[in-house]
């Protein structure tokens, strides 16, 4: 493994919503060996996905030299909160109603430029980002790759 990633290097990791509209690489447009994707609901930048670039500059010579953060519009996330999403689990399995307390979904603010700002600032403030070139966010207008940067 070690081998394929040093041949890939270094990376683009591309942090974005798991929402099918719209493909990360082409709305940013690296090469396929150039990029890594990581997505989940949301885009958050979460421990695994911390774990995932510390691991990448592990295995690696250079690491990983861009960050890039991407939210879209219309994103379920912006639209329910943590207890929200507790409650809908509730009623869909009333077996497992007393599973759902410590379950922590991570829904955010309807403020795109808000959200994008606090998960950069949480990949700047990694301490292990001290090497990677750059790190921007954008705000995409439902994930057709038309909106702003920071």
């Amino acid at each position: 493994m070690a081998e394929i990633i040093k041949k890939c290097e270094p990376f683009i990791v591309i942090i974005c919503c798991t929402d099918g509209r719209g493909d990360p690489r082409k709305v940013f447009g690296p090469k396929d060996n150039e990029a890594v994707v990581q997505a989940n609901c949301g885009g958050r930048v979460t421990n695994d996905v911390l774990r995932t670039l510390h691991v990448l500059d592990a295995l690696s010579n250079e690491g990983v030299g861009t960050v890039i953060v991407a939210h879209h519009t219309d994103c379920g996330m912006m639209n329910a909160t943590d207890d929200d999403l507790r409650a809908r689990m509730k009623r869909k399995w009333p077996e497992k109603a007393g599973k759902t307390e410590g379950i922590r979904f991570e829904a955010f603010a309807k403020d795109l430029r808000q959200n994008v700002r606090g998960e950069m600032a949480v990949v700047k403030g990694d301490p292990y980002s001290g090497k990677r070139e750059g790190a921007g966010g954008a705000w995409l207008g439902g994930l057709t790759g038309t909106g702003e940067e920071k």
